[in-house]
């Protein structure tokens, strides 16, 4: 992926936003800053995907967190990763699901409080 870093009047003026469920009933099950900062990526890459004229899944796949990582903090390697991302599996802040891209299995995370109306998450 491209590198994505906001310039200063993109910082100041993009956002996000979530559902109220992810503050009255999400964020009270995150159990560390790692995942709360996983969760709120995944939702800020979700939703500039929905922003896509034609976007192929309304989800982030591993690799996309991955390569993005270095946005989260300088401290969250691969291993804190897969961890946070679990966690958040098991929190019931994200879902998980596995998809057949191309030939190849690609892990797919979406939230689970629906961001969007009439969205559904992938299947697999």
């Amino acid at each position: 992926m491209p590198n994505r870093r906001l310039s200063k009047s993109q910082a100041r003026t993009e956002s996000i936003s979530l559902p109220g469920s992810f503050f009255t009933e999400t964020m009270s099950r995150i159990q560390n800053v790692a995942e709360l900062k996983v969760v709120l990526y995944a939702a800020y890459l979700i939703q500039r995907k929905q922003d896509l004229p034609h976007p192929d899944i309304i989800g982030v796949t591993y690799k996309e967190l991955k390569a993005e990582s270095c946005q989260l903090s300088a401290g969250l390697d691969e291993e804190k990763l897969r961890q946070a991302l679990a966690s958040a599996v098991e929190h019931g802040a994200l879902l998980h699901s596995t998809l057949d891209m191309d030939g190849v299995p690609e892990d797919v995370y979406t939230m689970a409080a629906p961001m969007y109306p009439g969205y559904q998450p992938p299947t697999a």
